[in-house]
């Protein structure tokens, strides 16, 4: 079974000022960064290796930077990836959202047509004018 190995760094902003609980994630094969100041470099340094085509089977070992010999977690990469933390907690992740749904493109004209707040116009009461002009008819004004 494959092993990737991940060293864990605290993360510094442009300033050179140390990030309260903030970690860069390098791996430690090629010293390449692969998560940047965050707060659960396991879990999003396995979400990352996934995204790049990973093995799910593969063990993701983390190790600290001033001690590289020293194991402190280890886990498998496509568990990893579905959980996040929440105070002290291991909590399943949602699922991201993705891009929302729009109508199809012969339904843009249609839906251009009936005008705004009516997005189904079968829906619409036989009585209900509200996208009509009104007409106002006035009497005309008696001679007197």
């Amino acid at each position: 079974m494959t092993e990737i190995t991940i060293v864990v760094s605290p993360a510094f902003d442009n300033r050179g000022k140390r990030r309260h609980d903030r970690f860069d994630a390098r791996l430690q094969s090629s010293d390449e960064l692969i998560c940047e100041a965050t707060r659960q470099p396991l879990l999003d340094a396995s979400r990352e290796l996934l995204r790049r085509g990973a093995d799910p089977n593969a063990t993701i070992c983390k190790v600290r930077a001033s001690e590289p010999a020293v194991v402190t977690m280890r886990a498998r990469i496509g568990v990893a990836a579905q959980y996040d933390v929440m105070g002290e907690m291991f909590v399943r992740r949602k699922p991201a959202a993705g891009p929302m749904a729009g109508p199809a493109i012969g339904d843009v004209l249609s839906a251009a047509l009936v005008g705004p707040g009516d997005a189904n116009p079968s829906r619409r009461s036989p009585n209900d004018r509200s996208l009509e002009r009104r007409r106002v008819h006035r009497s005309p004004a008696s001679k007197d």
